[in-house]
């Protein structure tokens, strides 16, 4: 496929739109976990809940991507929803700034400041709390 001046197919370009595209509709579609939007430190998250009581724990997850793709997070919640449900956990899913709109270290900033306010102001406990991700998780830097 030809190349953009930037460098990037027209092939990858479609795909990160596809990656990228919103969903219409807006619901848990998980039976036992209650969904909700959120902001970690001014970061949007979407927060998962297991509705079984209150949770033992909590987590943050930095879903896949690499920086550059993967949000929504949406494509990422049933794994989440499957955490909160097995791990009794409060699940976060960052929805962290993309490479090519933002520059490094923007997407990691955005990761490391919603790690901060879970530990600082959202009530995470240090003795239970858990960090969770996929590609993206093994290319960052530990907070």
């Amino acid at each position: 496929m030809p190349a953009d001046p930037d460098g990037s197919s027209q092939l990858l370009q479609a795909f990160t739109r596809y990656l990228r595209a919103r969903p219409t509709e807006v619901g848990s579609g998980f039976e036992g976990v209650t969904r909700g939007s959120s902001e970690l430190g001014g970061v949007p998250a979407t927060t998962l809940e297991p509705q079984v009581g209150p949770p033992d724990r909590s987590v943050l997850y930095f879903h896949g991507g690499g920086y550059v793709s993967g949000s929504p997070p949406e494509r990422y919640l049933p794994l989440a929803a499957a955490v909160a449900l097995t791990a009794n956990a409060l699940v976060h899913v960052v929805d962290y700034r993309l490479a090519r709109e933002t520059r490094f270290p923007c997407a990691f900033d955005d990761c490391l400041r919603a790690y901060s306010w879970l530990v600082e102001h959202g009530g995470a406990d240090a003795e239970t709390f858990a960090l969770l991700g996929d590609s993206v998780a093994a290319t960052s830097r530990s907070p």
